[in-house]
């Protein structure tokens, strides 16, 4: 995704605008303000007012013991955001009541210095309530009698009048929390306070998306951010809505599990993991299938010849992509992909590249004949789950390999499992 910057925009902006993205086959970006500034010094962050202040001050600092919650708001009421692994000293950004308003790798979050401990273990999986304002915007563009229904375990808000399409989505609703636990060896819980909204048409989803600064004019597929996910009826109805669904909503998951934790390559991997699964007759993810089809078109011009066309979609088709460009420039080496901060990441041009060899690279840990590289990916998706991962700590401190040693035999399995699948 491209953001609107510019070079007088503070770093801080830049943070916000790459971390604060965890959503959607684009998804779903945060904004945060605080109040030190006046109106003719304020800056857009994200197409919003800053107030944080930009100048010079003198900071004032607060040391955090191990177990403080951060809360979205400053509100014990509000979304849990983090829960501090360790001691740490941050600068005050804001003060309100007792509360103090920090930065943290990005993000900006509310906290009581001397406040409740979460306790030894981590609230996991963290609940997020809607963003009402987002959800409103969303329910605006359905018809004014529209009233909320069920997907699964989700509040739903859709105009859509397929009961057998919306009875599918329903199943895979219901059976993606436990397809995520036994995947990912995580448990994101099975009640859900999140809400779905699902336009029957996308170019009511495109509405939508036109009034999120973040991601206007961007041709996303599905949005989800703060406790709401937004999508639209696929193409091609049943397969390309469900895939675009379980990646939301495995957007949903990663959040309750991870909170703002997971870097972009998690985020992103695991969504498009779980999407890329052929579905059961009863909504249950086939874990480590490749869904999609290969179909064959021939068509004859005026004079007889004939041509024959190929369209792969799925996730064959995002395997066959990241073959073609594996010699490209653009493709980042596996130690890059893994350091690559978000605001890189989503760039438009390389978006599928990048969502696609983080997915493949999740399925070569675990379908490598090395049982310990699916063994280390749990290890390091546990770690970022329940204590935050430590700065510049990735995934290669808990595989004990050399990354260019991963990364060769990670291309031959992509040849090899693309040959499985006749592509």
């Amino acid at each position: 995704m491209k953001f609107p910057f510019d070079s007088s925009r503070s770093l801080l902006a830049l943070q916000l605008m790459g971390l604060a993205w965890f959503t959607g086959f684009c998804g779903g970006p945060t904004t945060a303000q605080g109040s030190q500034q006046t109106s003719e010094d304020a800056t857009e962050i994200l197409g919003r007012r800053s107030a944080i202040q930009l100048g010079n001050h003198e900071p004032e600092w607060v040391r955090v013991a191990s177990e403080t919650q951060v809360y979205e708001q400053p509100s014990k009421t509000s979304t849990v955001i983090e829960i501090f692994a360790e001691p740490i000293d941050l600068e005050i950004l804001e003060r309100q009541g007792a509360w103090v308003r920090i930065q943290f790798r990005g993000w900006l979050g509310w906290l009581v210095p001397d406040g409740e401990a979460a306790g030894a273990n981590r609230g996991v999986p963290l609940q997020y309530t809607p963003d009402e304002e987002r959800l409103l915007r969303a329910r605006s563009i359905l018809d004014d009698d529209i009233e909320a229904t069920r997907l699964g375990p989700f509040e739903l808000f859709t105009d859509v009048n397929d009961a057998k399409l919306l009875e599918r989505l329903s199943e895979v609703a219901t059976k993606l929390p436990d397809a995520y636990k036994q995947r990912f060896g995580l448990d994101p819980g099975a009640k859900a306070t999140e809400v779905i909204v699902l336009f029957s048409r996308h170019e009511d989803y495109v509405r939508f998306e036109s009034g999120e600064p973040d991601i206007a004019g961007t041709g996303t597929r599905g949005y989800t951010g703060r406790g709401i996910s937004v999508l639209s009826v696929g193409d091609d109805e049943v397969d390309s809505t469900t895939e675009i669904l379980v990646h939301e909503l495995t957007h949903i998951l990663n959040r309750r599990v991870f909170g703002m934790n997971s870097p972009a390559w998690v985020e992103e991997g695991l969504a498009d993991d779980l999407a890329y699964c052929k579905v059961s007759p009863d909504g249950r993810l086939r874990l480590g299938t490749l869904g999609g089809v290969t179909s064959r078109n021939m068509t004859s011009d005026v004079s007889g010849r004939y041509r024959i066309d190929f369209e792969i979609t799925g996730g064959r088709s995002m395997l066959a992509n990241l073959l073609s460009r594996w010699g490209d420039a653009q493709r980042p080496s596996l130690v890059e992909l893994l350091e690559m901060p978000w605001i890189e990441f989503i760039q438009p041009e390389v978006r599928s590249l990048h969502y696609a060899e983080s997915a493949f690279l999740v399925r070569y840990l675990f379908d490598s004949k090395k049982a310990a590289y699916g063994q280390s990916l749990h290890e390091y998706l546990q770690a970022l789950a329940t204590s935050g991962m430590p700065q510049g700590e990735t995934l290669w401190s808990y595989t004990d390999e050399d990354p260019e040693k991963v990364e060769s035999a990670y291309f031959k399995w992509l040849r090899k499992t693309a040959t499985a699948n006749g592509l």
